[in-house]
């Protein structure tokens, strides 16, 4: 139950991993500032924050309860000074994840208490897949060191507050339809393009995923019109899924077979590359994003058959290639001349607008899911 006269924030973590990013918000939306003065040092249920340093923040937080050494939280905000956190993961081992999560929740209880009529009302935690979002658990992430990890249980025990678990990709979609490039949309489907392929999709308003693990477009299968000599294995195991052909490791490969080249030393640099490659005499670089753009064409096709968006959103690293993908990707999907192809009337596609879309998604499905709960009560 709500104190009287007082007001909820939401806390939205985005853990990747090797970095988790958070805010605070307020239902309507406004990301709170984050800042606390040393003048106006809070303590409270054993926290003290104190500020540090400027514009790049290092906060030192205690918890005296546990009776812990004090914890340094590096924090650096681009365009949200002072209102986007970020820290590092060292290791992403289940340990180190609850212990980062930890320390923010600690500082999020600081900037409540030193906020007057305030309190954090719920939690939403984006994560790899895959996951579990109804039994709250990070099952095996193919880039994070855990199996099975009960988070929900252990922060709503440790914090006493409401914590809703969701995937990275669907946290995105929801920060673009929230505030980002898919605002005012009711239908709409989000690529997430780098290491892997996440997908989000907003039918009517609402996040929809099925009995909780659906809506995976990067693990479905893609054909490129033709029957291949050399399949390509997939990071969940399965060959040929999108994923293989339009992620990060996908596009390295394509650049592999178009230069000739056996391996990649720094495989996140190639989008890079070809942005640099694409001003050079060298057509080898426009093969490539002509390779890419078609493949990211076919799997856009079967999305758009199957949900018939309003808009598709595309983020995600590969996604910084800007206007020159845009352009050749659009150019590839107004070629198909397929009786299908008349769903694509109508459809807008952008590039992702906001720069933290899984924070701001991860505070939005906290409000949902809280809001909602209430209304179930």
């Amino acid at each position: 139950m709500e104190e009287k006269n007082c007001h909820n924030y939401y806390l939205g973590i985005d853990m990747g991993a090797s970095k988790v990013r958070w805010g605070l918000f307020t239902k309507e939306g406004k990301c709170v500032d984050q800042t606390i003065s040393n003048k106006e040092e809070k303590r409270g249920r054993g926290i003290l924050a104190t500020l540090t340093s400027w514009g790049r923040y290092k906060f030192l937080i205690e918890e005296e309860k546990r009776g812990e050494s004090p914890l340094l939280i590096n924090c650096t905000s681009k365009n949200l000074a002072g209102r986007i956190g970020i820290i590092s993961i060292k290791k992403n081992q289940s340990e180190e994840i609850i212990k980062v999560l930890s320390e923010i929740i600690v500082f999020a209880k600081a900037i409540e208490l030193s906020k007057h009529h305030y309190k954090i009302a719920a939690i939403g935690l984006a994560a790899p897949g895959p996951l579990d979002p109804l039994k709250g658990i990070i099952e095996n992430p193919p880039n994070m060191a855990v199996n099975n990890l009960p988070i929900v249980g252990i922060l709503e025990e440790k914090f006493e507050i409401p914590v809703f678990l969701l995937n990275d990709a669907d946290a995105a979609s929801l920060g673009e339809f929230w505030q980002g490039a898919a605002k005012g949309f009711q239908n709409i489907v989000m690529l997430m393009l780098g290491s892997g392929v996440g997908s989000g999709i907003v039918v009517n308003g609402k996040l929809a995923r099925g009995r909780g693990k659906g809506g995976e477009w990067g693990h479905t299968s893609i054909s490129r019109g033709l029957k291949r000599k050399n399949s390509r294995r997939c990071s969940c195991g399965h060959y040929d899924c999108l994923e293989s052909y339009i992620g990060t490791n996908g596009l390295v490969q394509t650049y592999c077979e178009v230069f000739k080249k056996k391996k990649v030393n720094n495989p996140a640099e190639v989008a890079f590359w070809l942005i640099k490659g694409l001003k050079s005499k060298d057509p080898r670089w426009k093969t490539l994003l002509e390779i890419y753009a078609s493949d990211l064409a076919e799997g856009v096709r079967n999305i758009i058959c199957v949900h018939h968006p309003e808009i598709i959103i595309l983020g995600g690293g590969i996604s910084k290639l800007g206007q020159l993908l845009l352009k050749a990707f659009k150019k590839k999907l107004l070629s198909y001349n397929d009786k299908m192809m008349s769903s694509l009337d109508g459809v807008e596609i952008k590039l992702a607008k906001l720069e933290f879309p899984g924070v701001v998604g991860a505070a939005k499905y906290a409000i949902d899911e809280f809001e909602s709960g209430k209304e179930d009560v």
